[in-house]
């Protein structure tokens, strides 16, 4: 009898095991990437019929929780450190590759056409709070301090950062008008929300901001799918449209 027991067990578990996975492709994207890559679900999903889960937040947040066991099966970062440190403590299949590239913009309430008029504004009374990516673990937030830096900007203006721990944080402040301007992606000035809300001056002096894509060992049907999909050249004309450019440009 226990036998019997045992072997009926054995097969339902069985069973179990070869039941197909219904649960969703998990991507984390750096907030950056959050409106274009919601475009691209319905797109990828259209494609495939694979049911797509995105989540966007600030790429050390997401390193963070992918770390912490979160179950996401692709990555994208918005440098290349954390799908590095990723590779290094075994939670990923190296090596991260860049998918597209990204530009540091910022957006003001009043008319400035160009660095010059943007720096004199920044200095000016009549900016009093400023929207940066948090630095500690936002790309964009880097790249803006070290623009910030570079004009010895840094120091005199820091009285007037407010922080945000993403590019999406800062984009929430951007259009509650909470601030008179705001470090952000290029991505934002092509979104309806954004895009009249005020001036946008790129900064010519920063580097280009690479978004890394990382495939995760946690393991999903469509995983491949998707990582095929991202390079697709449906996917870089979407990324496209926001002024993403891809990596060769």
């Amino acid at each position: 009898m226990e036998k019997i027991g045992l072997n009926f067990l054995f097969i339902l578990m069985l069973c179990a095991s070869c039941q197909p996975d219904k649960s969703p492709l998990r991507l984390a994207v750096a907030a950056n990437l959050l409106v274009p890559v919601t475009e691209l679900e319905a797109a990828f999903e259209q494609e495939t019929g694979i049911e797509l889960e995105v989540t966007g937040a600030a790429s050390g947040a997401l390193t963070a929780q992918i770390q912490n066991g979160a179950p996401f099966h692709v990555f994208i970062s918005a440098n290349e450190s954390f799908p590095r440190y990723l590779v290094d403590n075994g939670h990923a299949e190296p090596e991260p590759k860049v998918l597209v590239n990204g530009k540091l913009t910022v957006c003001t309430g009043v008319a400035v056409r160009n660095e010059a008029e943007l720096i004199a504004y920044l200095r000016s009374e009549s900016c009093q709070s400023i929207a940066v990516p948090n630095p500690e673990i936002a790309p964009y937030g880097i790249v803006a301090k070290n623009w910030l830096m570079e004009e010895a900007l840094w120091e005199e203006l820091r009285s007037k950062f407010v922080f945000g721990e993403s590019v999406g944080k800062v984009n929430t402040m951007l259009y509650a008008q909470s601030v008179q301007a705001g470090f952000t992606s290029n991505s934002a000035m092509h979104t309806a929300k954004l895009r009249t809300l005020g001036e946008w001056v790129s900064l010519e002096w920063a580097p280009p901001v690479p978004q890394f894509a990382l495939m995760l060992k946690r393991d999903h049907p469509g995983k491949k799918a998707l990582w095929e999909f991202l390079f697709s050249q449906k996917a870089q004309e979407i990324f496209h449209t926001y002024g993403y450019t891809q990596p060769d440009q």
